[in-house]
């Protein structure tokens, strides 16, 4: 899988699409969904003009976009706890929170990143992201699988 800084992809993909790219990971594994940075791109492009995400890559309908992976999800609309396990057919994206100093000045980010089910990291769409690596899981979002 393609990292989100990968000097191809756009660059508000780059910059802020760590969720998107948390999405783009789970259509991988669950419909291998091919991905290269034309691909995702294209796919910037689609969502934008779909109203599925903003310019800077702020996701405003997941759901839609997993479906137009070929990935029919749901979602409860909730940001659960960090200690909310997944039942089989449902898969996590963690949201991580870094505040503290970083060359010379306070950072607040927030990063997505691909769990386990149980809120371990199986996908940094980063690497080893800072965030993800020494900031603090807040919540995650769940989606359940549904049938094609």
């Amino acid at each position: 899988m393609i990292l989100q800084w990968h000097p191809k992809i756009v660059r508000p993909w780059r910059d802020s699409g760590c969720y998107l790219h948390s999405i783009c990971f789970l259509t991988n594994k669950y419909r291998g969904y091919l991905l290269s940075p034309e691909i995702i791109n294209a796919l910037y492009d689609k969502w934008l003009k779909a109203g599925y995400i903003s310019s800077q890559c702020l996701v405003l309908k997941p759901t839609d976009i997993f479906a137009s992976m070929g990935l029919r999800v749901r979602w409860d609309g909730i940001w659960h706890p960090p200690e909310r396990h997944c039942k089989p057919t449902e898969m996590e994206i963690l949201r991580f929170l870094y505040s503290g100093e970083y060359n010379g000045r306070w950072v607040e980010w927030i990063h997505f990143v691909v769990g386990d089910g149980a809120s371990h990291i199986a996908f940094d769409p980063w690497g080893v992201s800072l965030t993800a690596s020494q900031g603090q899981l807040t919540d995650k979002r769940i989606f359940e699988r549904l049938a094609a």
